[in-house]
């Protein structure tokens, strides 16, 4: 039990005429509350459930992962994180102008596309295949190509959420 909450119990025990009873009770629930924590956390760090990484780095990297082996089942997870990269890559172009704009826009669709196609070869069993290699190869490039124009679109700083850092971008006609 925390200090917070062992200090309030004994408040209470003290002021009110039943507050031995209601800190017992009080008491016997956060223990409850704290070992269904502790199961929950315990669950998920078995299961192995993973989650998109926060930064352009986790990101790529998990996206990596996946274009390494497409036919491994990493439960979308490389999927996932290329597609929060092409979101990032809407919001970055959406405060740009001009080329600047339509080829970050051209790239997310790119890599959009190339991702789809990818995911349904995967779906059909066709992961190992020359075509699915060749289009993994193709997204590979294109993913890193199009964190690159973000970056030099945020002035070689991070943007957003993507690198892990809240700073605007610079317009760039």
């Amino acid at each position: 039990m925390h200090i917070t909450s062992a200090v309030l119990l004994i408040t209470i025990t003290l002021i009110h005429p039943q507050g031995q009873s209601l800190s017992r009770s009080i008491g016997e629930k956060l223990n409850e509350l704290s070992g269904a924590i502790s199961r929950a956390v315990n669950n998920v760090e078995r299961s192995g459930v993973q989650q998109p990484a926060h930064t352009v780095a986790g990101r790529l990297e998990q996206a990596q992962r996946w274009l390494n082996n497409p036919s491994m089942d990493d439960k979308g997870l490389g999927q996932q994180a290329i597609g929060l990269i092409v979101e990032e890559g809407k919001k970055v172009a959406s405060g740009l102008t001009g080329p600047a704009q339509s080829g970050i826009l051209a790239l997310c669709e790119e890599v959009d596309s190339l991702s789809q196609q990818l995911s349904e070869m995967c779906r059909r069993g066709q992961g190992e295949t020359p075509q699915a290699q060749a289009v993994a190869r193709a997204l590979s490039s294109k993913l890193k190509e199009l964190k690159d124009k973000i970056q030099t679109a945020c002035g070689g700083q991070s943007c957003g959420g993507l690198c892990g850092h809240h700073n605007a971008p610079q317009t760039v006609h």
